[in-house]
């Protein structure tokens, strides 16, 4: 799935309706109004399904405390400060927290 801005996209509808040239006959009527597939795809947007989407949240682990023996490793969220402890060098992508991505440089 990807996330698209329907307004833009409306526009882009509208835009082609109203070329000039060659190509305006394809996208109006005789009366000059909209075709009805530019009509159609406008309204098939508008009623499509629409989810609540949420900004990424970003954030970094950092490493509270290593334990070489056991290949452990506490980390904690520079974004909520829940910690979690890791073994065998495995780096989760996201906390269990917040939900945030974890990402390798600060991007914050």
């Amino acid at each position: 799935m990807r996330l698209i801005n329907a307004d833009d996209l409306i526009k882009a509808f509208e835009a082609l309706a109203l070329m000039s040239g060659e190509y305006q006959e394809s996208f109006t009527n005789v009366d000059g109004n909209r075709s009805m597939e530019i009509a159609c795809a406008e309204d098939y947007v508008n009623k499509a399904k629409t989810i609540d989407a949420e900004p990424v949240k970003h954030a970094h682990w950092t490493v509270i405390a290593l334990d070489c023996v056991d290949e452990l490793a506490t980390l904690k969220c520079s974004r909520c400060g829940i910690e979690r402890e890791v073994e065998d060098g495995y780096i989760p992508d996201y906390c269990e927290g917040c939900g945030a991505k974890m990402e390798t440089e600060n991007h914050e």
